[in-house]
């Protein structure tokens, strides 16, 4: 293996998330798992610079790539140095603050924000001034969305719903199985094999159910019991969630039996389509391509370290109306992110997104940050809360 070429490979395709970190610090050591590809790899008869990268997400799943050593020359297009840095998590600082952090959370929200995201992004927060993209959602995060009814509504799972047709996309919506308050008042008989249940007042708190055969009942009740009884805002300090009713919306399941439909998680500014992430293998092999609203590739814009696709992706032909339907239904706000699905040639309705990994984003060319904040223009709102 020539060491000398994987110290100067770039770092970022091919990691995933915080939890690979340890990875990219000691990138010639141990911790690294590159595995020869042998006689399948890109080189003839198999060469010794050409490897399996095999690499865990957060959730466990295993992606596979061929790297060969012509790819260690793309180095010069990242600070590869500076995103290990950036991704880099300090678990003993982490230990020192988590037996305190809801403490900090219930008696200065803001000083437990400015710790967070100094914490992951290695950034001041400057509240006073916001000038970066995720400086700026922050500001949002804690001053301004919490009060802002229309967030409230739309951040809901299920009340974004009646918004949606009230905008005039009511015939986008996947089809709604049902609206319950509790786990036990769900008529699972009635159900067909397949769909999805979602709490309305929370991201990620949801359960895809291909066969409901095979599903573990009990467990889910725990899980959702648990989940409803969970104050996602507070837990998140992402207080718009706080206010939304914790319910169960069961929706019908839009995928295959092996495989979920395509997400496009376009980015609004003040009204103006910015920018979108295509999220696709979700559940197999999950990659996040970023791209300019007009398709050319926004790569500096991939974040938190997730691997963008292998090939380039095909725009929808109806890419052009999905972004007029994300500023429609994003005109209200100074920023959301409306995510839709493009199935078989229809736009579905997915969520809208006010703050986005809690705006807690460590992108791959720290100019992007900047970039975006020049397009979110929140000048109206400092003036009212400072």
């Amino acid at each position: 293996m020539n060491v000398n070429a994987i110290n100067d490979f770039v770092f970022n395709p091919f990691i995933a998330r915080e939890d690979m970190a340890k990875a990219i610090v000691g990138f010639a050591g141990d911790d690294l798992n590159l595995i020869p590809a042998g006689n399948q790899s890109l080189a003839d008869g198999g060469d010794d610079n050409v490897f399996w990268v095999i690499i865990l997400t957060d959730n466990q799943n295993s992606h596979k790539r061929i790297i060969a050593q012509t790819e260690t020359k793309i180095a010069s297009a990242y600070n590869g140095a500076m995103l290990a840095k950036r991704l880099h998590e300090n678990k003993l600082k982490r230990a020192f603050v988590a037996p305190w952090r809801n403490l900090i959370k219930r008696i200065s929200p803001v000083s437990y924000v400015k710790y967070q995201y100094k914490y992951i992004t290695h950034h001041k927060l400057n509240l006073n001034n916001p000038i970066r993209y995720t400086e700026k959602l922050q500001y949002l995060r804690l001053f301004v969305y919490p009060k802002d009814l229309g967030v409230i509504r739309c951040a809901g799972r299920v009340t974004v719903r009646d918004y949606v047709k009230e905008m005039g996309y009511e015939d986008t919506l996947i089809p709604s199985l049902g609206v319950y308050d509790h786990f036990e008042d769900i008529p699972f008989d009635k159900l067909p094999d397949a769909f999805v249940m979602k709490c309305s007042h929370a991201s990620g708190f949801n359960e895809i159910v291909k066969d409901k055969k095979m599903m573990d009942y009990a467990n889910s009740k725990a899980k959702f019991d648990r989940w409803l009884n969970t104050d996602y805002g507070a837990k998140t300090m992402e207080p718009h969630y706080s206010k939304i009713k914790p319910q169960i919306l069961i929706e019908k399941y839009m995928g295959t039996s092996d495989s979920l439909p395509v997400e496009y998680k376009i980015h609004v500014f003040n009204g103006t389509a910015r920018n979108l992430y295509v999220v696709t293998g979700r559940g197999k092999d999950i990659r996040y391509t970023q791209y300019y609203i007009d398709w050319t590739p926004f790569d500096g814009s991939q974040f938190n370290g997730w691997l963008k696709s292998d090939i380039p992706l095909e725009k929808p032909k109806n890419f052009a109306e999905m972004a007029r339907m994300a500023e429609k239904l994003a005109s209200p706000f100074p920023f959301v992110r409306v995510d839709l699905y493009d199935i078989d040639g229809k736009i579905y309705f997915g969520e809208m997104t006010f703050t986005p990994a809690k705006g807690t984003l460590i992108f791959d060319d720290d100019k992007t940050d900047f970039e975006q904040g020049e397009w979110l223009d929140i000048s109206k709102y400092l003036k009212k809360t400072n």
